[in-house]
């Protein structure tokens, strides 16, 4: 039997769907493993700088026409794309894929702004502290919001990432308490893609 004969037929369209492993990448293609079985597939532009070597990939076309539909897990962290929101400096952001797909994605920022002051019950005015690259953001997601937690430290809060805009958004801390400028906050969200 030969590597062909194990791969994943969809029956109709009559291309092929396979798994495999990227092995190199030059420009808009990657080489992908299907077990020894090595292929070129088309990078689309919304994985472009997602797709890395080493990340485990879903392709579907045939012979020269193959191109990659989903990041199903990445071995490396991944930091392109992220920027700050007005009043913060970003220490770290950064991203990867792992099995379900799923997406983690942890983000670390500086406050160089003005202070933030919670009222006596926790709340704040929604505060933009950072926006994560377009790639990330999960196509028809159902609710507004995908929910996180974050800290610094001194306090803890609640926020959440927009999934149409990318802005990961604080929105509560400890009543009364304050994140004022040279203090650094860090969170972690995971959310299916």
């Amino acid at each position: 039997m030969s590597a062909v004969a194990d791969h994943l037929r969809n029956i109709d369209t009559g291309a092929w769907i396979d798994n495999g492993t990227v092995t190199e990448i030059i420009g808009t293609n990657a080489t992908i493993n299907l077990g020894g079985l090595y292929v070129t597939a088309k990078i689309p532009a919304h994985l472009r700088g997602v797709v890395t070597v080493g990340c485990f990939v879903e392709i579907i076309g045939a012979e020269n026409h193959r191109i990659i539909i989903a990041v199903l897990s990445a071995i490396a962290w991944q930091t392109a794309g992220f920027s700050p929101a007005s009043g913060w400096s970003l220490d770290y952001a950064g991203f990867r894929f792992s099995a379900g797909p799923q997406i983690n994605l942890i983000c670390r920022v500086n406050r160089t702004g003005s202070t933030i002051t919670a009222s006596s019950s926790g709340h704040l005015a929604d505060t933009d502290v950072a926006v994560a690259p377009a790639a990330l953001l999960p196509p028809s997601w159902p609710i507004p919001s995908i929910p996180f937690v974050w800290r610094t430290s001194y306090s803890i809060g609640g926020g959440y990432l927009g999934p149409s805009t990318g802005n990961l958004v604080l929105t509560d801390l400890h009543p009364n308490a304050s994140i004022t400028a040279g203090d650094q906050m860090q969170m972690q969200v995971s959310y299916p893609v």
